[in-house]
């Protein structure tokens, strides 16, 4: 049990002291801020260059939201319930599962909020994820008519 207690109890949320003050980015974050590292021009190494750029497509490649609003909007208000931890703010947006049942599953220490309170936080995450849908495959219809007024 000692050893449990060096290495933490993810059912606890105890990761661990190392983790005690940490900022835990999803990967709707990681994507935005990889993709802004990418656009500066800054003078890297190849190396490093390579290992952002495979993040980043990662990133992008499993993000659930790409709409930046929508994205900064999730965290403030994930924040703002007080009640959730940095990792599970993290796993919820990442998993952005449908049911309380899942989402206790998944994320073991949700266990200690109310239905209530999970079901409003899970029904916010799918709203922001449609809107973030819907904000996308808006864009990408303009796009396609700018393409297609420019061929005519």
């Amino acid at each position: 049990m000692a050893n449990n207690n060096l290495h933490g109890n993810i059912q606890d949320l105890n990761l661990g002291p190392e983790f005690q003050n940490c900022k835990c980015l999803n990967l709707c974050e990681l994507q935005l801020i990889l993709g802004d590292q990418l656009r500066l021009t800054s003078k890297r190494n190849e190396d490093a260059q390579a290992l952002i750029r495979s993040s980043f497509d990662y990133a992008n490649r499993f993000a659930t939201i790409k709409n930046r609003s929508s994205i900064v909007d999730i965290r403030t208000n994930l924040e703002r319930i007080g009640e959730l931890y940095e990792y599970e703010i993290a796993m919820l947006v990442n998993l952005l599962p449908k049911t309380i049942l899942e989402a206790r599953y998944f994320i073991p220490s949700l266990i200690r909020l109310n239905e209530e309170t999970l079901n409003s936080i899970l029904e916010h995450l799918i709203i922001k994820q449609f809107e973030s849908n819907l904000n996308g495959a808006t864009r990408a219809n303009g796009n396609n008519k700018k393409k297609k007024k420019k061929k005519i």
